[in-house]
Order: C-alpha cells, then sequence, then structure tokens
C-alpha cells in the first residue's frame, strides 16, 4: 500500500510538470487547446461513418486525402478514429483534438512510471526518468498538438507504454489487445511484438519449478493450449482493419497512402529501398550554421541527427552496452540465470547457442536492439521522415521499448543517474525551444 501511495504522488509530480512545460509551449506560441484543429482528418472519418459512408465527401486540399476511384479517403491508418467516435458523437466534427491529444499524453506518462516501478521494482528517479523520455526526446512536438499526424502517433506512444506494462503483469489478452490498437494508429509499430511476447512467456513460467523440462516446445504448445483467448483482441483488430481496408481499396493491406497524389506521383512509390541511404544520411546528418549569424540551422523537415534531437536514444544503447559486458563478463560464473535474469536478458551469448540450444538465446537483449534497427531501416524507406517538425518523429514510435530497455539495464546508482542530468537537461532545453521556434516560424 506504501509503494502505491508513493507511487501516486510521483505520478501528481509528473503530470504537474509536464502540463506546465505545456502552458510554457502554448503561451509562446499561441496554441491554445480550445482553438480549433484544422487537421482533424480522424473527426471528419468518423463523422462520416456515423452518416453512413466510408469517402469523406468532398476534398480538402489542406488534408492528405487518398483518392481512389474518384473518392477521398482518409489516408491514415483508421485506430484514432474509432476512438473518436464518441466525441464525434457530441461535438461533431469540432471534436476537441487539443485536449484530447493532452489527456493522452498524461496518461502515457502515468504508464511510463507504473512501467518503470514494474521494471526496477521500485520509484526511486522516476520522476527523472520519466520527464526525460517525455519532454527531453522529441516528444513534446507531437504531445501537445491533435492535428492528424501527431494525435495518431500520440496514441501509439500511449498504447505501447501501456502494453508493455500489462506484459510484465502477465495480462496477455489486454496487453495485445493494446498492441494491436496501436499498429491501427503506426502499422510499422508491429515489428516490436516479440518482446512482448518475451514478456509474456516468462510470465507464464515465472516460479514453475518443472518449466525447464517441458522444453521450448512443450512451452509454446501449453500457452497455445491454455492462453489461446490471448490472441482474441489481435485477431479482431486485424480482421476490422482489413474488413475497412477491403471495403475502401479492394485490398486487405491498403490503408490509403499510396493513393495520395504525393506518393502516387512519385517515381518510387510510397516505400521504396531508393530511399534508405539519403534517409539514414538525414538520420545522422549534424545542423550546419548560417554564416550571416552564427546560428545552427536546424531543419524543420525531415529532422535531423537522432543523437541530438533524441538523446534517450543514445542513453539506451550506453546501457544496454553496460548490460551487455556485464552479462558476458558473469557468463563463464553461472550456468544458471535467475527469473531476474530472464525478464531483462535470458540466454544470449555464443556458449548458451551451444549449449542450450538457439531457442533460448533469443532474449530481449537481443531483440530490443535488433528490433530498434529494423524498424529505423523500415521508416528510411519511407518517401520523408515526418515531413515538418522538430526532431525525428517516426523514431518516437520506438521510444517506448527503449525507455523499458533503459529501466532494465541502467546501473543502480545514484551517480549515474545524476550524470545521466546534463544529458537530460540538454535535450530538454533543445526540444523545448526548438518546438516553439517551429510552431513560431522562427527557423
Amino acid at each position: 500500500m506504501k509503494n502505491n501511495k508513493t507511487l501516486f504522488q510521483y505520478h501528481f509530480v509528473i503530470l504537474l510538470t509536464i502540463l506546465a512545460v505545456i502552458t510554457v509551449i502554448f503561451c509562446y506560441t499561441g496554441i491554445w487547446p480550445w482553438n480549433g484543429n484544422t487537421y482533424n482528418s480522424y473527426s471528419i472519418q468518423a463523422q462520416s461513418w456515423l452518416e453512413g459512408r466510408l469517402d469523406v465527401g468532398e476534398n480538402r486540399p489542406w488534408l492528405e486525402l487518398a483518392i481512389y476511384r474518384g473518392q477521398f479517403f482518409v489516408s491514415f491508418p483508421p485506430f484514432p478514429s474509432f476512438l473518436l467516435l464518441p466525441f464525434v458523437l457530441i461535438f461533431g466534427e469540432a471534436t476537441p483534438d487539443h485536449f484530447i491529444t493532452i489527456a493522452v499524453t498524461l496518461l502515457g506518462a502515468v504508464y511510463a512510471a507504473k512501467l518503470y516501478k514494474e521494471t526496477t521494482g521500485g520509484v526511486r528517479n522516476v520522476v527523472f526518468y520519466v520527464l526525460f523520455l517525455y519532454l527531453a526526446s522529441g516528444f513534446l512536438m507531437i504531445g501537445i498538438n491533435g492535428s492528424v499526424w501527431f494525435i495518431a502517433q500520440n496514441i501509439c506512444f500511449t498504447l505501447s507504454l501501456m502494453s508493455i506494462y500489462y506484459a510484465l503483469r502477465t495480462k496477455g489478452t489486454l496487453s495485445l489487445f493494446l498492441w494491436a490498437c496501436a499498429v491501427g494508429c503506426r502499422p510499422i509499430t508491429a515489428v516490436f511484438l516479440p518482446v512482448l511476447l518475451i514478456a509474456l512467456w516468462h510470465g507464464v513460467f515465472k516460479g514453475e519449478k518443472d518449466s525447464e523440462k517441458k522444453g521450448f516446445f512443450g512451452k509454446a504448445f501449453y500457452i497455445l493450449k491454455t492462453k489461446w483467448y490471448w490472441l482474441t483482441g489481435p485477431v479482431v483488430m486485424a480482421g476490422i482493419y482489413m474488413s475497412l481496408n477491403y471495403a475502401r481499396f479492394g485490398n486487405v493491406f491498403e490503408f490509403g497512402h499510396n493513393y495520395l497524389p504525393e506518393f502516387v506521383n512519385a517515381e518510387h512509390g510510397q516505400f521504396s529501398i531508393n530511399y534508405l541511404a539519403d534517409n539514414l544520411r538525414k538520420l545522422f546528418s549534424i545542423p550546419g550554421v548560417r554564416e550571416e549569424n552564427g546560428t545552427v540551422a536546424f531543419p524543420t523537415f525531415d529532422g535531423f541527427a537522432f543523437y541530438i534531437a533524441s538523446p534517450m536514444i543514445i542513453m539506451f544503447f550506453a546501457v544496454w552496452g553496460y548490460e551487455l559486458f556485464q552479462k558476458i563478463r558473469s557468463c563463464r560464473y553461472s550456468s544458471r540465470v535467475t527469473s531476474m535474469d530472464i525478464t531483462s536478458v535470458a540466454n544470449y551469448t555464443v556458449h548458451r547457442i551451444r549449449t542450450k540450444g538457439l531457442s533460448q538465446c533469443v532474449s530481449l537483449i537481443v531483440l530490443i536492439p535488433v528490433l530498434f534497427i529494423m524498424h529505423t531501416l523500415l521508416i528510411c524507406m519511407h518517401r520523408t521522415l515526418g515531413g515538418w517538425g522538430f526532431g525525428n518523429r517516426y523514431l518516437l514510435d520506438s521510444l517506448p521499448f527503449l525507455f523499458w530497455g533503459i529501466a532494465m539495464w541502467k546501473p543502480r546508482s545514484d551517480f549515474y543517474d545524476r550524470c545521466m542530468l546534463p544529458i537530460m537537461m540538454f535535450g530538454f532545453s533543445l526540444n523545448l525551444v526548438g518546438v516553439i521556434a517551429t510552431f513560431n516560424g522562427w527557423i
């Protein structure tokens, strides 16, 4: 009870801090949450559904609408429109998107704190790491504005944190349903499914003395036999997505983006390996300096060096390397993995591959960085890296999983956390000023 009370107190501090920062941004930009939302594609789509049609009627040139057989459709994955349906019933197309976005941001921060506590077993420095995630890693741009591009990514961010948390609690039905909803906002997020499955796998067999006797296939059969209902959420959501896609575009895998004029007229379409090299260059490009006044020329289209815009990514790889080194060094001293080790790293070394087989070596310490790299390569095959904005918007989808990795592997010392403070302050200052400058057109 005391731990829960303490966590609630930290939640209160985290939420007040985020609201304070958001208020400062509104003061400098005038983008108050009660202002209307010009880019309200999801509300328009939900209103059309309630009126009994799948298209959105007339063209709205300022929105990214797909054009198919002479009709106009919202070109983004549909889940946010499901979420907005009750609001559309009350407000029509004028839904309070900015307020909804802020509420989703605050809900995500609560679950980030819960995830941190569930992973570390305590609340020491929870405020620091949650604020690092939300204020110092590029999230601010999507966390305060309800425009169509931002609200979907914000919802996906929160749903990802929730799905990881419930996977650690071995609530498979809820975790996988939330994951499926996140995919309905940002489809490429699907690549992180294996880490949720590993967390659920461990949760099922944690504390079972005879679980090792079942072997990999025995365990897999046991889960399929006893936990098959975990798949109901993803199956139902996949059925809804595919049915909607087929009804609109005649293809169960097409949600509309390929029919945007921007991509129809592009030589290589929406996704192509031809975009990979240039987009990777953009992810590593350091902004230049203006000769006339010596200021840094931060790009506001397709981003810049990820290690500047989102220092949490560098932090992740630092703690990952530290943990990998520690586990390799300790491998020769112990051949038995404790339950905590399974949660954080499982069996991953070459020695364990040779002695125990490959199946036991597929672990979080391997999967999280590999899936992050895979996710990054996939988004770099997209024609753009997020369009207008500050930082690297598309990379934000992976941050909930990197945040989990940091909570698992960071050194348990106050000295380490203090050393992270300058990095956090750099990321916070850069993103706070950058978001204000971008919204105001100063850069």
